[in-house]
């Protein structure tokens, strides 16, 4: 929970308490799991797990933590790995970017270089997709149709007939079903399933039979049937409703799956492809789900991205199957590596591991010759019947008053399980007694305990930190936890000034502010009524 959304503690009181050469899978049902750069993150239970490069924020305040754990953001719904950034879609609609800020220019490889935290994307409302280049971002408001983009443009990739950067979201494109980012290019299938291209087009990866770049969304001729399309570093599939895929672009490699190594630049299709659900394209690879939860990838292979092993040849052409230990329900190609979900929520990867994005393992110097050849297990498991537990806003109160807990937990079991909830407390600072109402709230299994916290008279802030751990019955595993935050002051009247309030007693012969409890209390609430608020006091 962040400090930007402080709440007081009143409640007696108050009326109610993708990405540098890769993109994600593009169907919907693999929207949950994306690779980028050097990092991939999936979602857990409505929060945004991930692991690899964090230097730039990507992966929250906690990189380092296996796996990481982006912290302040719950129901997240879909997301999005960008060359240095991550975007997420929560249920209400709104967008989320951390990592590599819009505009910030990208320092080296490995560089921290921190960007602005969480920050949500202003003028996005009702938005169900989103997608992330190497340094551009689509989202999508699937109700309407309406395809906005925003970030680097010096391709042409944000489609508003210019060549500048943009860090406001601006309408691109209408009647859109879905859409895919690559390295400075986007594509968008129309409901009427024909394909849209913009932005760099030096490979013909854009399918219109040139190498000239657009800035403004074109046609993709001879195309109909489409369903997606994949954005990778300079080639592009697409996904035609009857289970075949076509390719374009830059196809050095063989990522254009063609069996040989000349380019394209229109549509051609990938031979010995059916039956396909899901595509995804890498910086020089690409890969694809097929029937029965085959797996096929194609392209370089230098770094194991395509998972054949020692014995395996640079470059596959043509695609090639990979066994896994389970059938795979999602897959995802990053810059060299690629990664896959089982059917029993173990993600498994393959490829470059520059930055313990397969592992976990956080490597010094960090270079594309940490290589795992064939697909292993990563330390991350997706389990979707976990609860999604969010432990309430930060808030504010002063030593002595009892302040009601309001988490927000969703079980998400089908059919629903029982939940074992467990609130704690950090240590305070000396002098200071933490009291829950029910004296033992583990033991009563109390999800909304009365908190109390008394502190010594001395003029000093005590912060303390609340823990609510939320598991399903009989389960195992580790529980999913969320914390929050109690600002504790001497009393309300200084808590009041934290929060901005103006609460002067007319009776205070200082004119500074009230200290009996009593007053305070009568001046919120005339306050209130004068305003007529129907929400807590926000600071």
């Amino acid at each position: 929970m962040t400090k930007s959304d402080l709440r007081f503690g009143l409640p007696y009181l108050l009326l109610s308490t993708i990405m540098c050469c890769g993109a994600a899978p593009l169907l919907a049902e693999a929207a949950y799991l994306s690779a980028g750069g050097y990092h991939f993150v999936a979602i857990n239970a409505g929060r945004i797990i991930g692991l690899g490069d964090g230097t730039y924020g990507q992966l929250g305040l906690n990189p380092g933590d296996v796996p990481a754990k982006i912290a302040g953001l719950s129901g997240i719904t879909q997301v999005a790995a960008g060359g240095f950034s991550t975007i997420a879609l929560k249920s209400d609609g709104t967008v989320w970017l951390f990592g590599e800020s819009t505009l910030q220019h990208t320092t080296p490889h490995g560089t921290p270089n921190a960007g602005a935290g969480i920050v949500q994307i202003a003028g996005l409302s009702g938005i169900d997709a989103v997608a992330a280049g190497h340094r551009h971002f689509l989202a999508l408001d699937r109700e309407t149709g309406r395809l906005f983009a925003w970030g680097h443009n010096g391709s042409g990739q944000l489609g508003d007939r210019s060549f500048r950067d943009s860090g406001s979201p601006a309408l691109v494109l209408t009647g859109v079903a879905s859409m895919a980012a690559g390295h400075g290019f986007s594509l968008a299938v129309r409901t009427d399933a024909t394909v849209w291209s913009w932005g760099c087009n030096a490979h013909g990866q854009l399918g219109l039979g040139d190498t000239a770049d657009r800035s403004i969304p074109t046609i993709v001729p001879g195309v109909s049937g489409a369903v997606a399309t994949a954005a990778g570093g300079h080639h592009a599939l697409i996904l035609l409703a009857n289970g075949s895929v076509l390719a374009t672009g830059d196809n050095t490699f063989g990522q254009l799956g063609l069996g040989a190594t000349g380019s394209a630049t229109t549509p051609t299709a990938v031979a010995g492809l059916s039956g396909i659900t899901a595509i995804s394209a890498g910086c020089h690879h690409s890969a694809a789900l097929g029937p029965a939860s085959q797996v096929l990838l194609w392209g370089r292979n230098f770094e194991g991205q395509c998972g054949g092993g020692n014995t395996s040849p640079v470059n596959y052409r043509s695609p090639q199957t990979v066994t896994l230990p389970a059938p795979v329900n999602a897959l995802a190609c990053g810059y060299h590596f690629t990664i896959f979900e089982l059917a029993d929520g173990a993600v498994w990867g393959t490829g470059s591991n520059s930055d313990g994005q397969l592992d976990g393992i956080s490597l010094a110097g960090p270079d594309d010759s940490q290589r795992i050849l064939t697909p292993q297990g990563v330390p991350v498991v997706l389990d979707p019947t976990l609860p999604s537990v969010d432990a309430g806003i930060d808030m504010v109160t002063w030593s002595g008053q009892p302040v009601q807990l309001a988490p927000t937990v969703v079980n998400n079991s089908d059919p629903p399980t029982d939940l074992i909830y467990a609130w704690s407390a950090d240590a305070p600072a000396a002098g200071a007694v933490v009291e829950f109402d029910p004296v033992d709230p583990v033991a009563a299994n109390d999800p909304t305990p009365t908190v109390t916290i008394t502190k010594p008279a001395d003029g000093a802030l005590v912060t303390v930190t609340l823990t609510l751990a939320v598991n399903n019955a009989g389960r195992v595993e580790p529980p999913e936890t969320d914390t929050m935050t109690i600002d504790v002051y001497d009393d309300g009247c200084l808590a009041a000034v934290d929060l901005g309030l103006a609460v002067l007693d007319p009776t205070d012969i200082d004119g500074n502010c009230i200290t009996a409890f009593e007053d305070f209390a009568l001046m919120a609430m005339t306050w209130l009524d004068d305003y007529a608020l129907t929400e807590p006091l926000a600071k």
